[in-house]
């Protein structure tokens, strides 16, 4: 359906790119399909997501020991890898999930690696002073602590350990502005700002409901209209805007349908996914080309 609104798109080059984008995530599909035939590559594939994590919180924390923001404004955000904040986190919270699962599958002399991974990950997670990046972390960490907790004192103990680390290096790593940032809530004047672009995205998509604008139409169209130059920063009113009914039914349907999958799951994949799910929708945003 993306590809087919490149007949009506407002953006050519725009929807052209998200083209581009999506035949490459599908032959990236292709190639789990293909080669993540067992549960022990897909334990290797999930290492392998980790130890790029690591490598992603490692360069954020030298950006800022070194005091290099990545951005400026109301407060100095880090990030690592030259990601955008708000992925940045949305990668390493769903690390943090797939940690724990780690660690409780694991021998015990792997158990402490995976949890020590979830100290330096969390500092940096709050060090990107994204909100909503904080909403998914702390939606990560419950569920990681209740699903632990029935585990008995054996597992519950290094987690616990862990989270009081965390707990006492925030004060002292976390500098003051940013921690005001992640804790404005609503009240944000970037959060007022959304709701305008949520208002105009809204607008535009009542102009054409069924089709919409076309792929990553939503800036172009919003800024024709004298609204805000930036997307929506709101997965599902971008996909509504872009691709109108249909394309946001296709999408919902989608996930209806992964949702029954990961249910027929073992509990403790089932927990795996759905809670790296729970963080993605707490994050979902569409980034900027």
């Amino acid at each position: 359906w993306n590809f087919l609104s490149l007949l009506w798109t407002v953006d050519t080059k725009a929807t052209q790119g998200t083209i581009v984008t999506y035949i490459s995530l599908l032959l990236f599909t292709w190639m789990l399909c293909e080669f993540v035939d067992s549960k022990s590559r897909l334990l290797t594939l999930l290492r392998s997501y980790l130890a790029g994590c690591c490598v992603a919180v490692v360069m954020l924390l030298e950006a800022y020991i070194v005091g290099r923001p990545t951005v400026m404004g109301d407060a100095a955000r880090h990030t690592g890898g030259g990601l955008n904040p708000n992925n940045y986190a949305l990668l390493i919270s769903i690390g943090i999930v797939i940690a724990a699962y780690m660690a409780a599958i694991s021998k015990p002399k792997w158990k402490s690696v995976y949890w020590l991974f979830i100290i330096p990950a969390t500092l940096s997670v709050l060090l990107t002073g994204s909100r909503a990046g904080t909403i998914g972390l702390i939606a990560a960490l419950v569920i990681v602590v209740v699903v632990t907790w029935s585990g008995g004192a054996q597992a519950v103990l290094p987690l616990v350990l862990a989270l009081a680390c965390v707990i006492w290096l925030i004060p002292n790593v976390v500098p003051p502005d940013l921690m005001q940032r992640i804790t404005e809530g609503t009240g944000a004047g970037t959060f007022l700002v959304r709701q305008d672009i949520w208002r105009n995205g809204l607008e535009v998509w009542s102009e054409s409901p069924l089709i919409g604008v076309g792929a990553r139409g939503f800036l172009t169209a919003v800024v024709e209209r004298g609204g805000w130059a930036f997307v929506a920063h709101n997965t599902p009113i971008q996909v509504l805007t872009d691709t109108g009914i249909v394309g946001a039914s296709l999408l919902f349907t989608a996930w209806l349908v992964l949702l029954k999958q990961t249910l027929n799951l073992p509990r403790s994949g089932r927990v795996l996914w759905l809670v790296s799910a729970l963080v993605w929708l707490c994050l979902s945003r569409v980034p900027r080309e």
